[in-house]
């Protein structure tokens, strides 16, 4: 009895701080107006006139930038499609041969 009861001592130690729940602190939140304020200062948005000039340059980019991928897209499909239409030609191609080659080995 006496060698048991040291081997089961330290373990009751060492658990209770292992299984004590882990808990999250309370964490501070702005509300939703504070960062917006933050990003439209950040922005350059925020009231003043020089700002609005700013978003603008930003808008613009973003419409060139839309113009630009939607050209390539054109062109893209465009390709796609002449791309497709050749394997289409190739293929009927193919079955005329097939086609032709049967008739005749039939007709023999």
């Amino acid at each position: 009895g006496a060698s048991n009861s040291p081997d089961p001592a330290p373990l009751p130690r060492n658990t209770p701080p292992k299984s004590k729940a882990w808990k999250q602190k309370p964490i501070q939140v702005q509300s939703a107006d504070d960062y917006l304020h933050a990003l439209k200062a950040a922005r350059g948005l925020d009231g003043g006139g020089g700002g609005g000039r700013k978003g603008e340059g930003y808008g613009q980019q973003m419409r060139q930038r839309a113009a630009d991928v939607e050209a390539a897209q054109r062109r893209e499909e465009g390709a796609r499609e002449e791309r497709g239409y050749a394997v289409l030609q190739r293929v009927q191609n193919r079955a005329l041969q097939v086609s032709s080659s049967r008739s005749a080995s039939c007709e023999v």
